[in-house]
């Protein structure tokens, strides 16, 4: 496999000297590096192809997807916001976003990109149901349900949104047993009681 890799990047190398904004060419030196696991070089060739095409949504998605696997959540928002910022009317920059919010703990912003969304694609099953798993992971249940039941209305057989609302339901219903639980074994609970 030395050979051969070694021979690929030749080609792809010389690709970008004729090319210097040659993006694909430039992915598949990060693919090479990927596979030899050399991160430095994956994430060298990734910003070079970001820097030659900030419109081009793979190369932005593969670093922040490196960021997240590596738990480097600052660079992993950054390199998101950056990618919805040279595309704001692309769904897929802006649920990039999104769920990088979400995966660094930032609720409310996730689900404000997330509503923003909902605006450009009223429509959008896949929209909807990814702000809905935002609202519900802030336990905003209620709005949560609203957005999957209009997936529904949208598409009744799609199968996130159906997923979902199981996950929905379940959540409900853990929380009503747990507070009836804690309200049987302390009357006095007050708090537990209202739950």
């Amino acid at each position: 496999m030395g050979k051969e890799t070694a021979a690929a990047r030749k080609r792809f190398e010389s690709i970008i000297e004729q090319d210097k904004n040659n993006i694909s060419a430039m992915m598949a030196l990060a693919d090479l590096a990927a596979v030899e696991k050399n991160d430095k070089d994956y994430v060298n060739w990734l910003e070079k192809a970001v820097k030659a095409d900030p419109k081009a949504l793979q190369p932005h998605i593969r670093l922040t997807n490196f960021y997240l696997t590596k738990k480097e959540f600052t660079k992993a928002l950054a390199q998101a916001q950056e990618a919805a910022s040279a595309n704001p009317e692309s769904l897929g920059a802006l649920n990039l976003l999104g769920t990088t919010q979400m995966a660094a703990g930032d609720k409310a912003a996730s689900i404000a990109t997330f509503s923003h969304m909902t605006q450009k694609a009223p429509q959008s099953p896949g929209v909807l149901v990814q702000l809905a798993l935002a609202q519900i992971s802030d336990k905003q249940f209620d709005a949560a349900r609203s957005n999957l039941k209009k997936t529904l209305q949208i598409n009744p057989d799609f199968p996130k949104a159906q997923e979902a609302l199981i996950h929905w339901n379940w959540l409900i219903t853990s929380r009503k047993l747990h507070a009836a639980l804690r309200a049987k074994s302390n009357p006095n609970n007050q708090v537990a009681a209202r739950l």
